[in-house]
């Protein structure tokens, strides 16, 4: 559980392709958001929270006026993950991120660094710094469909992640890989009708022979406030719902 909730506070943080798809636009956030807090609550029913429900965990992100991610935050428990990112721009480009985090009680710092940039493909050098462990990797992000299809790999081809959007430049399927260590590898489809998300389909793909659990399928169902924005979240397994996720959204005002 705590591998797939690291995966999930990833999903904001991912390289950008510049201001046009930031961090709260990926996350399909609308208007000029400053913090967004979801909290999930495992005994739900349809239209509102129990009195006795039960929090499983909450996130709370951060963003900048450029809705830029700039921390992150998640709380299961007694645990407690924090991301922050710094960002460097030059000619509204996105130059350089910089990631830091705790893994394990170990100080992470993961920077992302623009090395080239063309109509087809971006290259970053990456550098993983945990504790003086140093890890450099180049990542080669590939655009098609008119930049509407983002694949990150590595440079011997694997596939990171993969990002498509639909004509209005709304987030329509993700799927996030991991490394063979990880449980599963997640895959997000969504659906739009009028510009509004009104269902996610969540796929949870084990790695097989590693892992022989059967992949889940969940279906998401939303509330929405006058920006849009969705406020509830309804989850449902095989036909039953099984939690919701509340919103608190701030803007900047």
């Amino acid at each position: 559980m705590k591998k797939i909730l690291l995966l999930i506070l990833l999903m904001g943080i991912a390289i950008t392709k510049g201001d046009a798809q930031t961090s709260a636009i990926k996350q399909g956030l609308k208007g000029k958001v400053k913090s967004c807090k979801e909290t999930v609550y495992d005994e739900t029913v349809l239209s509102a929270v129990k009195k006795n429900t039960k929090r499983l965990n909450s996130f709370v992100s951060n963003f900048d006026e450029r809705g830029n991610l700039t921390q992150k935050e998640m709380y299961n428990g007694s645990d407690v993950l924090v991301f922050r990112i710094e960002y460097e721009y030059k000619g509204g480009q996105l130059q350089k991120l910089t990631e830091t985090y705790h893994e394990l009680n170990t100080p992470v710092v993961i920077t992302r660094e623009l090395m080239s940039s063309t109509a087809s493909q971006n290259v970053w050098k990456q550098v993983r710094n945990a504790s003086g462990d140093i890890r450099s990797d180049t990542l080669y992000q590939v655009k098609s469909d008119g930049g509407r299809t983002l694949v990150i790999q590595d440079k011997d081809g694997r596939i990171i992640n993969m990002e498509k959007y639909n004509e209005d430049g709304l987030l329509n399927e993700y799927k996030q890989v991991s490394d063979a260590h990880a449980k599963y590898s997640i895959w997000f489809i969504n659906t739009f009708d009028y510009r509004k998300l009104i269902v996610e389909t969540e796929f949870l793909k084990p790695f097989s022979p590693v892992h022989e659990e059967q992949s889940k399928i969940f279906y998401r169902y939303f509330m929405f406030d006058d920006q849009k924005n969705w406020v509830m979240r309804t989850n449902i397994e095989n036909g039953s719902v099984i939690n919701i996720t509340k919103r608190e959204i701030e803007y900047y005002k």
